[in-house]
């Protein structure tokens, strides 16, 4: 657990934060909408020697019994009324996942709210997926005023080389920069995944515990946002997801496949593939298919468990109330917690463990979580409700007037961390 000296829970006055002590000693700063249960676990992954509490949300925070109320002083409400102007967002989708993330955002704000600007030669997908969504989008440009312009930069992921290159023209003109968390992400490695933002705008509670920041905004996943829990089908069928990419673990992906597969014809599943994008493996002698964004929800809903190795999937297969199988033999060690349960998610760590969770999923009549689901849900992806979108949204509002303290140029010291950076991963 991580002990800090004090935890500022706040919805509308960022800038009260700050004045109270918020970057100037170990303070955390967590925006909450106030009105969901996506605080609910935060108490197993912060200590906070004491609380502030806005005072707008304070009843409906303390009220939730995972702060003591000993700890509490409440601050003012910033005033913040529906006449209040906003420049718009600026949006960089770098592939075709995120425009799937940031479509339900788009159209619901006004078109003069928001432009969505992509790189030239970038690749991956993101001017096709667009396109088809009917999603208006234009190319980068060097204008420092365009920047200046815009209430903030919203990316999908702030590690990249272009990212980061972008990232920094709009510090530059004091303009911050939100990334949001639009999968599970290793917060383990060099790339100091979501430490380049100035706000990170999280998935839920268990973030906080790798993701180390002085901010963050609790807004849920809007890729998880209109998923709920279907059905089992009556056929056994396992979905198995093939997603060794970029060189990372390919040297196993043949052995990892074969052990998932015999375990599956040893205890009665029928079994499909679905390959990664960007998996480059010839997989022609087995039933599969390229998973894609819009296709590979329907692929989980047919199935009954999920077998996967670390993948944004098994978050989405537990929204849909499939129970998965997070299988491990090479040892892969992800910054990230999944939390399994043994029940809604577990973990095999060589072909025996595999055979016997499979078995165990296999006899007798399977049943939906329901409960267990929701709980997971808010705390790992915090879109049970379906509101996620709206919270985002305020997220940007607030992020568009965040005070000059936060949101600083870069210093010397600041540029030479990301030349060491882009030496280091590119």
């Amino acid at each position: 657990m991580r002990k800090i000296s004090t935890l500022y829970i706040f919805n509308t006055n960022l800038e009260g934060c700050c004045d109270l002590g918020l970057g100037k000693k170990d303070g955390v700063g967590l925006w909450f909408d106030g009105k969901s249960d996506l605080l609910n676990g935060l108490e197993n992954y912060l200590d906070p020697e004491e609380v502030f509490v806005e005072e707008n949300i304070s009843e409906n925070v303390i009220g939730t019994g995972i702060i003591d109320r000993k700890k509490v002083k409440i601050f003012t409400s910033a005033n913040v009324g529906e006449s209040t102007s906003y420049k718009p967002v600026c949006i960089y989708p770098a592939n075709d996942t995120h425009v799937q993330s940031i479509k339900n955002i788009v159209n619901n704000l006004p078109e003069s709210d928001w432009k969505v600007r992509v790189l030239k030669n970038k690749g991956e997908g993101a001017c096709e997926a667009l396109e088809d969504e009917g999603i208006p989008y234009s190319f980068f440009t060097n204008s420092i005023q365009e920047k200046k312009e815009c209430g903030a930069l919203l990316l999908l992921t702030d590690w990249g080389y272009s990212e980061i290159h972008i990232l920094r023209k709009f510090q530059e003109a004091a303009v911050p920069v939100v990334c949001l968390q639009e999968s599970i992400i290793d917060f383990g490695d060099d790339l100091r995944r979501m430490e380049w933002c100035n706000i990170p705008l999280i998935q839920g509670v268990v973030t906080v515990k790798s993701l180390m920041r002085e901010i963050y905004f609790l807004t849920g996943n809007p890729r998880y946002e209109k998923l709920h829990v279907k059905d089992l089908p009556e056929k056994k069928l396992a979905l198995i997801n093939v997603n060794f990419t970029y060189g990372i673990h390919e040297d196993i992906r043949q052995r990892w496949l074969s052990d998932v597969i015999e375990g599956c014809k040893r205890n009665g599943f029928e079994y499909w593939i679905t390959q990664h994008p960007r998996d480059k493996s010839d997989l022609s002698g087995y039933p599969h298919a390229p998973s894609g964004s819009k296709e590979i929800h329907k692929a989980i809903e047919d199935s009954n468990i999920l077998i996967s190795r670390f993948s944004s999937l098994i978050h989405e297969s537990i929204a849909l109330g499939r129970p998965v199988i997070y299988y491990n033999p090479h040892g892969e060690k992800m910054d990230y917690d999944f939390e399994p349960d043994g029940t809604i998610l577990s973990e095999a760590k060589s072909a025996i463990a595999l055979n016997q969770v499979l078995g165990r999923l296999g006899s007798g009549d399977q049943k939906i979580n329901k409960d267990g689901i929701r709980r997971y849900v808010n705390k790992h992806m915090g879109s049970y409700d379906g509101c996620v979108t709206n919270r985002i949204i305020q997220g940007l509002r607030i992020a568009s007037a965040t005070p000059g303290g936060l949101v600083r140029r870069i210093n010397p010291i600041q540029k030479i961390k990301y030349n060491m950076h882009f030496l280091k991963n590119v």
